[in-house]
């Protein structure tokens, strides 16, 4: 077979199997006469027969191993490199004939909490079953693939017309063939898809990898919508995704030249107005020496999976600061960060805050670490539990920020040492002038006392508020009623003027 494979190699045997297995036969007899004539022995007549059988088979035998490597061993769908090789040859018809082609992405969602649900036999038989669902919903001249994970390719054939509602019909059909329930691992599962959608007449592809790159942004786009959404690419997504990838490379310019910088907002206590700490926000000195705030850049560096980078860097310049502090005899109980579900999933966080506490020689309990509650009635990720759980057997203090907006109950509070509550916005606001909203916040101040924990109020901003939070046994507050967050000098300044007790003026500084 070695010898087949290099015969077979050497004159560069190219096609489909059955046509070369036929073409090798038919030419045997003719083999075999001119073997008889030239050379006059009957077994050469025998071989001249035999070696194009055997050819064939080397021939059937390589197509067979090609046509293997090119097809997905769990769904028996062809690959990325066959599918854009489809769309290759459906663009070049569309243009020869004037018709319309398109690629489609679809995805299942959650694949990652599939995977750790049922692992890879149960996931393997999920992607087989979808697969087979797609094939039913299309037409046999369509090509589906496996593109990766759990992630599928659609070539639809060159046709006219093709518009945004013939895609969107398609989309349906996708969503209704996984309406019956798949079964696996004896669960019966409907799996949640996105769709992208990318049309060639819209896109102007050369190539079918450009094609189903659209797609591919389009994908992403429904993904972020919500399960069962279809985007279908177009200049203005194109666009949009452009403007967001230069944002983000904006984003990783300022983490390295240091515009990414802390500003603090202090915290004190209501009945004696002592500073019980600071809180460290970031803020984006853009290159026009403009300050961006948290809600501008935030969701880039979410998506650009740069949290990580910015969370560290305000983590550092908050524990630089209060060293600082300490070391100009001003002293600020702790500083206080917030840490995203990126952060808090992060496997090395603990010893990366144990390294940024040593590297400035500070204790943890000097260090505050908040958290959303979203994130902690979340419950999709066991880690974002143990990391804080570690933080807390360091040393460090915890704060529920946003306390409210989400769905805390008292199991969910009391699942890790909170050490306060960090009251929402929408409690304060307007206290003093809309009467039904102090039972809501006694409520929460009840319930905080009687579980021992720390109750500070967010954004007070009138003297009204702050009085009827003193009157109800609010602990803390911090709010523009003190001063607006402000760069770490003019922060130091407020802490040598400030008076040491009493009230406390509004003071705007940054």
């Amino acid at each position: 077979m070695r010898l087949i494979d290099r015969i077979v190699g050497r004159i560069g045997i190219r096609g489909s199997p059955a046509p070369l297995r036929a073409r090798a036969l038919a030419i045997a007899p003719l083999v075999a006469v001119a073997g008889w004539l030239v050379f006059e022995q009957p077994g050469f007549l025998i071989a001249a027969f035999l070696l194009p059988a055997v050819l064939a088979v080397g021939i059937y035998g390589s197509h067979r191993d090609t046509a293997a490597a090119d097809t997905d061993n769990v769904t028996g769908l062809v690959r990325r490199d066959t599918l854009e090789r489809s769309l290759d040859l459906a663009l070049a018809r569309a243009r020869a004939e004037g018709l319309v082609t398109a690629a489609l992405v679809v995805e299942l969602d959650e694949f990652k909490s599939l995977q750790e649900r049922f692992g890879r036999i149960g996931v393997d038989q999920l992607l087989d079953a979808v697969s087979r669902r797609f094939s039913s919903a299309v037409r046999g001249v369509d090509c589906w693939a496996r593109l990766d994970g759990p992630t599928f390719g659609l070539a639809l054939s060159p046709t006219t017309p093709l518009n945004d509602e013939d895609l969107a019909r398609l989309a349906e059909r996708l969503l209704a063939a996984l309406t019956e329930p798949i079964r696996v691992s004896g669960v019966d599962l409907r799996p949640a898809i996105s769709i992208g959608a990318a049309r060639s007449d819209v896109t102007e592809s050369e190539t079918g990898a450009s094609l189903l790159q659209g797609a591919t942004l389009a994908q992403i786009s429904a993904a972020k919508s919500g399960p069962g959404q279809l985007v279908q690419y177009s200049p203005v997504l194109r666009d949009r995704i452009a403007a967001r990838y230069r944002f983000a490379e904006d984003l990783r310019e300022a983490l390295r030249t240091d515009r990414i910088v802390a500003v603090f907002q202090p915290q004190i206590a209501l009945e004696d107005a002592r500073l019980t700490g600071v809180e460290a926000l970031a803020r984006w000195r853009t290159s026009d020496q403009e300050i961006a705030l948290p809600a501008s850049f935030l969701p880039a560096a979410k998506e650009s999976g740069l949290m990580p980078a910015l969370g560290q860097r305000i983590l550092e310049q908050a524990l630089r600061a209060l060293r600082t502090w300490d070391a100009q005899g001003l002293h600020v109980p702790t500083v206080a960060v917030n840490l995203s579900t990126t952060e808090l999933s992060d496997p090395t966080l603990a010893a990366r805050v144990v390294g940024a506490l040593e590297t400035e020689g500070l204790s943890p309990d000097r260090l505050t670490v908040e958290v959303l509650e979203t994130v902690m009635t979340d419950g999709s990720d066991p880690r974002v539990s143990l990391n804080l759980a570690r933080l807390a057997d360091m040393g460090c203090l915890l704060d529920l920020d946003d306390f409210g907006t989400g769905s805390s109950s008292i199991t969910t509070v009391r699942r890790l040492p909170i050490r306060r509550i960090k009251i929402d916005r929408t409690f304060v606001r307007d206290l003093d002038r809309e009467p039904e909203q102090e039972p809501m916040l006694q409520a929460i101040l009840t319930m905080a006392d009687r579980l021992g924990l720390v109750t500070l109020a967010e954004g007070v901003e009138t003297e009204a508020e702050r009085s009827a939070l003193a009157r109800l046994g609010c602990a803390q507050m911090q709010g523009f009623l003190l001063t607006r967050p402000m760069m770490m000098e003019d922060m130091t300044t407020w802490l040598r003027t400030r008076p040491p007790s009493g009230e406390e003026t509004v003071r705007d500084v940054g």
